[in-house]
């Protein structure tokens, strides 16, 4: 038996592959910056309970992952207040971004986790449902 013959087929997945090719040219604490990000990803694609709380374990473990969570929430949440705030009908444009709007109550239970007063104040001005401007 070859020693390639001996590998899993999973150490050859294309995930696999791109963890080493990253690792071997960037090292170990880029592949965990990046992999820490895709965890956010997948929250945001699928805000399942089981995802959000994971990723919140991982939030509060990993500091740079908070501020960099932060500052981006607090970007978009300050940008798409502000455009509601100059909406003529503030229930129309919430309701034109139900993607959005399905994330506000992961970004609420992120901000609990200890978010800033910069994304509580943004926040607060969004809707609490996906029915209330």
């Amino acid at each position: 038996m070859s020693v390639t013959a001996s590998v899993t087929l999973t150490e050859w997945t294309p995930a696999a592959l791109f963890r080493k090719w990253i690792t071997d040219r960037c090292g170990a604490d880029v592949l965990d910056f990046i992999q820490q990000l895709h965890a956010e990803h997948e929250v945001l694609a699928g805000p399942t309970a089981a995802n959000t709380d994971r990723h919140l374990a991982a939030l509060t473990t990993v500091p740079w992952l908070l501020h960099a969570a932060v500052a981006a929430k607090i970007v978009a949440l300050d940008h798409l207040t502000g455009r509601a705030a100059e909406s003529p009908d503030r229930g129309a444009f919430w309701q034109a971004r139900p993607a959005f709007v399905r994330l506000l109550p992961y970004f609420r239970r992120v901000h609990q986790v200890g978010m800033s007063t910069a994304h509580g104040e943004p926040l607060a001005r969004c809707p609490t449902s996906a029915g209330e401007p």
